[in-house]
């Protein structure tokens, strides 16, 4: 469909969004606490060799604000990613 939108968008934006909901949940059961959470995921398309796009890369931006008395290390947050 021409409506549909950018394959590389919408796939950036799943990922993005099946990661959000992992990161929260294990990030709740570490006892932190997750004010907001934002996502600028960007997917790029490139083409083979035979000149048919695919989705090379999918790079995800979160940006996470955190509150409570537990705050997550550097090492935390890695983890928790």
């Amino acid at each position: 469909r021409a409506d549909a939108g950018e394959p590389g968008e919408a796939l950036g934006a799943a990922c993005s969004s099946c990661h959000m909901l992992f990161f929260r949940a294990l990030a709740g059961r570490g006892g932190f606490t997750i004010d907001s959470y934002t996502d600028a995921a960007v997917g790029v398309m490139t083409k083979n060799e035979a000149g048919k796009l695919y989705i090379s890369a999918i790079t995800l931006n979160p940006k996470i604000v955190w509150s409570g008395e537990k705050r997550p290390s550097d090492d935390d947050i890695a983890k928790l990613h």
